[in-house]
């Protein structure tokens, strides 16, 4: 038995591996321990994961964030906590310890429960919702089934507490650690908040509604750009699904919800193509005269 790690040669082809062959190469030689970032042995310096390639053919040093021993080959975790911005497992919050409540049997048996199926629960969340699994198949609807099992997962997580043992940010991070390296090739944070959002926005009511059938990547714009307000997205998605912007492409439909202003061809129409697309997220419609000049702004990029 021993923990993950130590220092390996880095194969001279990784120089030409893409971020997450080189993840997954990690992980096999910490025997399935989610990696941390690599460290260059002679600096004690950690690398970024776009610049490991550029020790091809040199020995990297290796470890896991996670607290675990290797038996027989392979990882096995022990008890670890949610995972915190910082990459650790280790809690800081007065009372949401097991040492901070160790005098308290029951406390510290509910907490290693809730963590026991934390890790559990997210490994069987990132058995279907992986990068492999969604290609060809990754709608809105399945950011909303991801949600709700973030949700869901997150609340167990928290049962029998009367603290948040588990906050959404714990789950992003926890989520996004546990599928560095994954076979399948777990989704980064952003994503993750992205599904938790859909499931908050959507709710229950809405599994009928066109929006679960459209591609991620406009949702996705309008999550991160539109911000909390959900009648605001939903007039906006309206709009891009069967109305006034019904056609625009990923970078029109981008610089309409106020992205990449420094792209946009036609810099002297930006404020206006804002304008008329205010009008449409307060869920007002467009005059004749307004529809015209949007087209118009199209026409041009």
């Amino acid at each position: 038995m021993k923990r993950p790690g130590g220092t390996f040669r880095l194969p001279k082809q990784a120089a030409k591996w893409t971020i997450y062959e080189i993840q997954r190469w990690c992980r096999e030689q910490l025997c399935g321990a989610p990696p941390a970032k690599p460290v260059d042995p002679q600096t004690g310096i950690e690398l970024k994961w776009i610049d490991v390639k550029y020790h091809a053919g040199r020995d990297v040093q290796l470890s896991s964030n996670f607290k675990g021993l290797v038996i027989n080959g392979e990882f096995v975790m022990a008890h670890n906590g949610p995972m915190t911005a910082a990459r650790s497992t280790t809690r800081k919050k007065k009372s949401d310890s097991i040492l901070d409540n160790i005098s308290d049997p029951k406390i510290i048996t509910t907490l290693e429960d809730n963590a026991s199926r934390f890790w559990r629960e997210i490994d069987q969340l990132l058995s279907w919702y992986n990068i492999q699994d969604m290609q060809g198949c990754h709608t809105v609807e399945k950011m909303w089934l991801a949600g709700k099992e973030m949700q869901q997962i997150q609340e167990n997580a928290n049962t029998e507490l009367d603290f948040d043992y588990v906050t959404e940010v714990n789950l992003y991070y926890s989520i996004e650690e546990q599928g560095i390296g994954h076979p399948k090739r777990g989704y980064g944070k952003r994503q993750l908040y992205g599904c938790l959002e859909v499931y908050k926005w959507l709710r229950n009511t809405n599994l009928d509604h066109s929006i679960m059938a459209h591609r991620t990547n406009p949702i996705m714009k309008l999550i991160m750009m539109v911000g909390a307000d959900r009648t605001r997205r939903m007039n906006l998605f309206m709009a891009y699904d069967s109305g006034p912007l019904e056609g625009f492409t990923d970078d029109q439909f981008g610089w309409a919800l106020g992205m990449s202003e420094n792209t946009f061809p036609t810099p002297d129409r930006w404020n206006d193509l804002q304008s008329l697309c205010e009008i449409i997220a307060c869920g007002e419609n467009l005059s004749e005269g307004e529809l015209v000049d949007l087209q118009s702004i199209l026409n041009e990029q």
